[in-house]
């Protein structure tokens, strides 16, 4: 597994919700790495796409936005823009939702949450 495919968990107790009633660390995951499984890559993966979409709108929002007063046309473009980029947020917040998702999924099958806190299942 390749470094990037890590992130670091400082705590697991943390970043789980508590393995023990002590506030200590997990016994069960002694490394302080947590690899991701194929799925938390896949949507990182879009979410990055997401990410690469929207950079040029904003920045390009950002220039209409000095050159619409003098511009009919300039602000049509500005808010078009205005709208794509809306729409990449949602995008990312969809995105983000699965991410949150796909982790507390990974989070149940390693056993560090329990399934019962979820009544109506995740899978």
């Amino acid at each position: 597994m390749t470094e990037s495919l890590e992130i670091d968990v400082q705590r697991c107790v943390k970043q789980t919700g508590g393995a023990t009633a002590e506030g200590a660390e997990c016994p069960e995951c002694p490394s302080r790495k947590m690899a991701l499984t194929h799925e938390e890559v896949a949507i990182l993966g879009r979410m990055r796409a997401v990410k690469e979409k929207a950079r040029p709108v904003a920045e390009k929002l950002k220039r209409l936005q000095y050159v619409m007063e003098q511009s009919p046309q300039a602000e049509a473009e500005w808010k078009d823009l205005s709208v794509r980029l809306e729409v990449l947020r949602a995008q990312w917040r969809d995105w983000e939702k699965k991410l949150e998702e796909a982790v507390e999924q990974k989070l149940i099958i390693l056993g560090h949450r329990s399934l019962q806190s979820h009544p109506g299942g995740l899978f």
